[in-house]
């Protein structure tokens, strides 16, 4: 009997003790896993300004760190700067730039090469892009440019703006038009020595245009929108903010000679062994936009570094650079959509018109540049599946658009043709 009342207080204890072992484990959540450590590299154009907008508000917010946390990782954010995409890439092929910007007529001439970059993200567009010339130098109208040299960034979108906009005037390539292109990234107040004219992008060129002891001014404006600039005189008539009847004919009208798309862009490589990192810097892109937009321009200027109004006039910058962006003034979503596509496939048979590439791109090497649809998409609803679909197709907006890419059946752009338009 004793036994078996011993027994049972046993068992009784031994009952409660696993029960109370088993509630405290219940309670006791499971350990953090811990974060994998990463470095990435993102690399940004100097005067690209929504672009740089992300940069200082990350800098100070720490968005994608936040947004890498929540996937697993602890990043560690390199923000680099380019004047160009073109110096971009050898950053890209050594290693130090992980994410980084390149627009479609450089990401084009990237792809056809075999190049696996994958798109991420637009970061900004709708730039007005201006050729300037010397005052009083007698350049009046493109025809003066015949036998001279004009200088921009060689593989950039400078190029194909400017080669597009001769090839409408005129019918000919540059070098049929007896028009010498020569390397000149970097916008400067003065006419370098040697050119006729350079070319290159607002807000760039602020610097030079709002310097009232600068002795150069814009001949022609070639995008957002396309008009002649002060220094013109010709069958127009004299002066500036005249349109230009050739760009009605361009297929990315209303824009201009060029419908300007920059991504952010990363490898393939990179993009297979972290693809949450890449989804946590989408996020947080997004994110940053969405915030951005809500501001003032002031209140965004008011995020970079106090030194850059050293060398930028603040005020000009705030009214026709911040304001005027593609993802401020037009829309305050990152995601690439049908526009990108005929972009980059149209962009990409001009540049066979004006003898940049041999062959257009195919339908297949542009699908396989959005191969980070399902990452895309995933952040998309991550984000609270912003914009709505009747914000992605306005036929009303001032820029092209059209559904987003992992909506898209590539099949139907096979015969895409941008010679009979893009819209």
């Amino acid at each position: 009997m004793r036994f078996q009342k011993y027994s049972r207080r046993i068992a009784v204890a031994t009952f409660t003790l696993v029960t109370m072992l088993a509630s405290a484990n219940a309670q006791t959540p499971a350990p953090a896993r811990p974060l994998k450590s990463l470095t990435v590299g993102i690399g940004t154009c100097v005067a690209c300004t929504m672009q740089q907008a992300f940069r200082y508000y990350d800098e100070k917010h720490q968005i994608i760190q936040k947004a890498g946390r929540e996937l697993g990782y602890d990043l560690k954010v390199r923000w680099l700067e380019f004047p160009t995409a073109p110096e971009e890439l050898a950053a890209f092929q050594s290693g130090d730039v992980q994410i980084g910007f390149l627009a479609t007529f450089p990401l084009a001439a990237q792809l056809k090469r075999g190049e696996p970059f994958r798109i991420l993200t637009n970061n900004l567009g709708y730039y007005p892009w201006l050729l300037m010339v010397k005052k009083g130098s007698g350049i009046t109208k493109l025809e003066d440019l015949r036998g001279k040299s004009v200088g921009l960034a060689l593989g950039s979108t400078a190029q194909f703006a400017f080669q597009n906009f001769v090839y409408a005037e005129t019918g000919k390539t540059v070098h049929e038009a007896g028009i010498s292109l020569v390397s000149q990234p970097i916008p400067l107040p003065t006419m370098p020595r040697g050119l006729a004219a350079y070319v290159n992008f607002s807000p760039a060129t602020l610097a030079a245009t709002e310097n009232p002891n600068s002795d150069i001014e814009p001949l022609f404006q070639l995008a957002a929108p396309p008009q002649t600039g002060p220094a013109y005189s010709g069958p127009l008539g004299k002066g500036g903010g005249k349109a230009l009847p050739s760009a009605q004919k361009s297929p990315w009208a209303p824009e201009g000679f060029v419908a300007l798309r920059n991504f952010f862009v990363t490898r393939d490589p990179f993009l297979k062994e972290h693809p949450d990192a890449v989804k946590a810097f989408v996020i947080a892109h997004q994110q940053a936009i969405r915030a951005l937009s809500a501001m003032t321009p002031t209140q965004v200027a008011e995020l970079y570094p106090k030194e850059t109004w050293t060398v930028m006039p603040r005020k000009a910058y705030e009214d026709r650079a911040i304001a005027t962006d593609l993802l401020y003034k037009h829309r305050d979503w990152v995601w690439p959509g049908e526009d990108s596509v005929k972009i980059l496939l149209g962009e990409s048979q001009q540049m066979v018109d004006i003898g940049v590439l041999k062959e257009p791109l195919s339908v297949k090497e542009v699908q396989a540049a959005f191969s980070a649809m399902p990452i895309l998409k995933s952040a998309y609803e991550a984000t609270g599946k912003y914009p709505d679909t009747k914000t992605f197709t306005d036929s009303k907006a001032a820029d092209m658009r059209g559904k987003p890419v992992w909506e898209l059946d590539f099949s139907a752009y096979e015969k895409f043709n941008v010679r009979a338009g893009a819209r």
